[in-house]
């Protein structure tokens, strides 16, 4: 079975052609294959569902997903931001988070993108914040810009690692 709320956002995950990770506000981030198919009912194979949870211990939707070749970093509703690294074959709890990242503003997170070598994160809230992360010491951002243009906050896309090199 699949998301039970739609799809929030899609990466391909590095280092395999064939398999996907998806998040959704149903609290979770799924790793799908995209070569494999269940026999009987023609769906896509669901190898693993990662659950997200708030500081209270409730569920918090995932608003976007990002892979590097190490990590899969998700951006939550309540602002927060958790990194997930594998542990054996499976992703079993986070590894990092920030539960402060951003204020949980209308959905929290946006967009996010690592760097190319996956030891830089960006992040965009809904808060009008950009901020960029070092992995290796996740508790404050390396760097934090307000774009909020004054009342109007719009989403802005975490392509700068793609157009500029840092």
């Amino acid at each position: 079975a699949g998301h039970i709320t739609g799809v929030t956002s899609c990466y391909w995950l590095p280092g395999s052609e064939n398999r996907v990770v998806t998040a959704s506000r149903d609290s979770t981030v799924r790793i799908w294959d995209l070569n494999g198919t269940k026999h009987w009912t023609g769906e896509l194979v669901n190898l693993q569902i990662i659950k997200h949870k708030d500081g209270s211990g409730r569920r918090t939707g995932v608003t976007c997903v990002t892979c590097s070749n190490r990590m899969i970093a998700s951006g939550c509703e309540d602002g927060s931001v958790q990194l997930w690294t594998r542990d054996q074959s499976k992703y079993t709890r986070p590894q990092l988070m920030n539960r402060t990242a951003h204020e949980a503003v209308q959905n929290g997170i946006c967009s996010m993108a690592f760097d190319p070598d996956g030891r830089l994160l960006a992040t965009r809230g809904h808060d009008g914040r950009l901020r960029l992360w070092d992995t290796r010491k996740f508790s404050e951002p390396v760097q934090s810009v307000d774009m909020s243009w004054g009342q109007r906050r719009r989403a802005i896309p975490c392509h700068l690692f793609q157009k500029f090199s840092l």
